[in-house]
């Protein structure tokens, strides 16, 4: 019934929220006792722990058979003009020489190879996916060393 769909939604929302906090806060703790650079922890325990809805998302629609939903939703959720958009407005962002050298080009050549080959194909590979996977490792160890 909607009313029961409507509660295990809102509890299932709780949880994700909870756990996603849950995540982020002792990845950072646990992080900074070990010594690890701020930066790798932005883009290890942070990203992975504010990109769970969408990861849970994805994984769910493509078990279900509804590809395209996880699709608009990774490119939903990286909306760059939106979320960079508002705050620059605002109050202006100082970028620091990393984000401007590496982080921009590499975040618009991601969204590239997810982008291009679907426009194409109509569809996402498996190489794809590890290309992408293999760009995020390579990602984390630079920014660690």
């Amino acid at each position: 019934s909607l009313p029961r769909n409507l509660m295990l939604l809102a509890f299932c929302a709780v949880l994700l929220f909870w756990g996603a906090n849950l995540l982020v806060d002792n990845g950072i703790i646990i992080a900074g006792y070990l010594g690890v650079p701020e930066r790798v922890i932005a883009v290890t325990a942070i990203a992975l722990g504010t990109s769970l809805p969408e990861l849970v998302t994805s994984i769910m629609s493509v078990v279900k058979g509804c590809e395209n939903v996880g699709l608009g939703n990774i490119i939903g959720a990286n909306n760059l003009l939106l979320v960079i958009g508002i705050p620059a407005t605002v109050t202006g962002i100082e970028l620091e020489a990393q984000t401007v050298r590496v982080d921009a080009p590499l975040g618009a050549l991601v969204m590239a190879v997810l982008i291009v080959p679907i426009l194409f194909r109509k569809k996402a590979s498996r190489i794809q996916g590890a290309a992408l996977l293999a760009v995020y490792g390579l990602y984390c160890a630079f920014n660690f060393f």
